[in-house]
């Protein structure tokens, strides 16, 4: 990769995870990224002691819409569907998996709240019209843009409101 490209991380995770994001990119910012491939790495990890090993000739993985053995324990393959920020925190939509599974996804969406979205450092609850966690950097960052953007949008209303008094005046 040349200095000027930009590294896809979100890309590098579902070549990473193939089974886990076969239908799926993560859309969330890149301080999120170790929080996800965490996540991502337990579950995959434990699908393949729990249920890939060789030693574990009762236990079958099956995909989506197989019908279960009734001679094995079965679970289906997770698949994630949906990765996204909301509210400011991480949500994960999957299908399969058991109660591990579950826990693991619940633990990385908690986490998330703690977590600055932009830059992975400690992060807090912000609110600038939609909520965000963020860092003090990225956080006051926002705030100046925000700012920005909101003097910029008085200034287009004051021009036009000038423009209509001058027209009326004439």
């Amino acid at each position: 990769m040349s200095e000027n490209e930009e590294r896809d991380w979100q890309q590098e995770l579902k070549e990473k995870d193939p089974k886990l994001l076969k239908n799926c990119y993560a859309c969330v910012g890149e301080g999120w990224e170790t929080l996800m491939d965490n996540m991502l790495g337990r579950i995959q990890h434990y699908m393949k002691w729990r249920w890939e090993n060789e030693y574990q000739e009762n236990r079958v993985v099956i995909e989506s819409g197989e019908v279960p053995p009734e001679d094995k324990e079965s679970i289906q393959q997770p698949e994630f569907s949906q990765i996204k920020q909301k509210f400011g925190g991480l949500r994960a939509y999957y299908c399969g998996g058991d109660q591990y599974i579950r826990g693991v996804v619940d633990m990385a969406e908690g986490m998330s709240y703690k977590i600055c979205e932009k830059c992975g450092d400690k992060g807090y609850a912000t609110d600038f019209g939609w909520v965000k966690i963020m860092c003090e950097k990225h956080h006051e960052e926002e705030h100046l843009a925000a700012k920005r953007t909101a003097s910029e949008y008085q200034k287009k209303i004051d021009d036009r409101n000038l423009k209509e008094h001058e027209q009326n005046e004439e």
